[in-house]
This record gives C-alpha cells, sequence and structure tokens, in this order.
C-alpha cells in the first residue's frame, strides 16, 4: 500500500479537487502582501477611535446617571419643584398632584432628594392649582410679605448647625391630620389640649416666684395621665417638654405684675383641668 505522506503524498483532510485530466492541481505560488499605505493605516486608526467613542460615551451616561442617583433631583413620582428663591434661604417651591395632598411620605420623599447635600433647606409645598410665589431673590420675596399671600399645604425647614429638621408649618385641613407632625396640633381638640398642659405647667411654674399656694398635686397627675394616653410617641414627647418648660419659670419680670396676673392664669388652669379630664 503507498504511504500517503511525504512529498508526493496528500495530507490527511479533506482531499484535493482533480482536474478533468484526473492530475491534481499544483499548490498556487506564494503571493506577497504589501505592508498597508500610510492613509490605509489613518483609516483603519479612525475607525477604532470611532468604535472606541461610542462604546465610551454610552457607559460614561451610565455612570453618570447611576452617580446621580442620590442627588437632589427636581421632580418625584407626585410632585415637582416648579419655583425658588435664587439667593438667602433659597427655599424651593414645591408642587404637589391634587390627589396626593394628604400623603406624608409625598413630601417626605421631596424633603429628601431636595435637600440633598445641603446645610440649610427649607421647602414650600402647594397643591397643583394654588398660587405659588414667583421665582427671584429673597430680598423681594421678604419684601413682598413672603407667604403671607400665600396658601402653603406645609413649609418644611432644615438647618444644619441647629441640628433642627422639622415641619414650621402645616396646613391641617388641606394637608390632612394623619401624616401631621405633632407641632401641627392638628385633630379634634388636640390645640386645647395642648393649651392646657402648657395653663396647669404655668401655674406650677408661677406658684414659687409669685409666693403663691402651690396648686394641688392632682394637677401633675392629670397631666401625666393624659400624656400617657396618646399613642404617638413624638406627640407625648412634645407634650412632657411642653409642661417641663412652662412649670419652670422665673415669673413675669416685674414681680409686683403677680398680683394682676394671678387671676388669669388660676382661670386658664380651671379651664385647663376641665379639658384634660374630658380628653
Amino acid at each position: 500500500m503507498q504511504s500517503t505522506s511525504g512529498p508526493e503524498g496528500q495530507p490527511p483532510g479533506a482531499p484535493q479537487q482533480a482536474s478533468r485530466g484526473g492530475s491534481p492541481h499544483p499548490d498556487p505560488a506564494p503571493v506577497a502582501v504589501a505592508p498597508p499605505s500610510e492613509p490605509s493605516r489613518h483609516i483603519a486608526r479612525g475607525r477604532k477611535t470611532l468604535l472606541w467613542i461610542g462604546g465610551i460615551l454610552p457607559a460614561l451616561v451610565v455612570i453618570g446617571v447611576i452617580g446621580n442617583r442620590y442627588e437632589a433631583q427636581p421632580t418625584g413620582e407626585h410632585w415637582r419643584k416648579v419655583g425658588g428663591l435664587a439667593d438667602g434661604m433659597r427655599a424651593k417651591f414645591v408642587e404637589v398632584d391634587p390627589d396626593r395632598v394628604t400623603e406624608r411620605l409625598i413630601y417626605d420623599d421631596a424633603v429628601q432628594r431636595l435637600c440633598h447635600g445641603e446645610s440649610t433647606c427649607v421647602i414650600a409645598f402647594f397643591a397643583q392649582g394654588d398660587r405659588v410665589p414667583p421665582s427671584g431673590s429673597a430680598h423681594d420675596f421678604l419684601a413682598a410679605g413672603a407667604f403671607v399671600a400665600y396658601r402653603p399645604l406645609a413649609i418644611w425647614w432644615g438647618n444644619e448647625n441647629t441640628a433642627s429638621y422639622e415641619f414650621t408649618q402645616w396646613d391641617c385641613a388641606r394637608a390632612g391630620f394623619a401624616g401631621a407632625p405633632a407641632s401641627a396640633l392638628c385633630g379634634p381638640g388636640v390645640r386645647e389640649a395642648y393649651g392646657a398642659v402648657i395653663a396647669l405647667g404655668t401655674r406650677l411654674g408661677m406658684a414659687g416666684p409669685c409666693k403663691w399656694p402651690k396648686p394641688p398635686t392632682s394637677d401633675a397627675t392629670l397631666v401625666s395621665q393624659y400624656i400617657a394616653r396618646q399613642d404617638d410617641p413624638e406627640k407625648r414627647a412634645q407634650l412632657q417638654k411642653a409642661y417641663d418648660m412652662s412649670s419652670v419659670s422665673k415669673g413675669p419680670e416685674d414681680l409686683g405684675k403677680c398680683r394682676s396676673l394671678r387671676n388669669k392664669i388660676e382661670s386658664d388652669a380651671t379651664a385647663a383641668r376641665r379639658t384634660l379630664t374630658a380628653s
């Protein structure tokens, strides 16, 4: 059997094609490949550059979007920034969808996004369709009466320097009291009860400097029982703080006025006992 290896043999693999005469075609002579000309090199480099740019730009856009994910955004799902002041307190004006004005999460979302990275942040919330102050300078805004001619749903004020972060204004009637901060005193009888707690604290605080008889110990018991009945821990803390602060007093600057003040303070304390007993 004739070997298939060697100079006359065919290497393993697919058989060579034969001519009509039956003899195999000889291998074609090697063709020399000329080096690319300078223009060809420039074209190739240009194509590579375009491919690089085409790939890197979308990547940069994606990185930019991800990097800014938690930075201040002008719009939320149910709210949008519609204006603001360019200087001073740099208040922001936010419009809330009318059917979402009673949802506290909408307000919190706007605060979280718009106040990100700011040491002082003021946001005034309005329902869609409300009159909103014109954007401009803080000087013009204050000179025009600030919010006197407007009816914001709520106003948020955050100050890193004083560690104060709270809604300083909340429209109980329009923004509702389900998500209202305790400081808004929303809800039936809430404002009256808060005033009653302060009235009894004031009566206790004035007794020492004005040398009045101490109020009955039942006053303190009445206050503590009312506070304990509140479900909201924020509200309990607010009431306790109000009582503690009002019960520590140096009296009027002119202690000679103690006599003239006593009738009013005693009358307020009597009404406060009735209010807290009924609450």
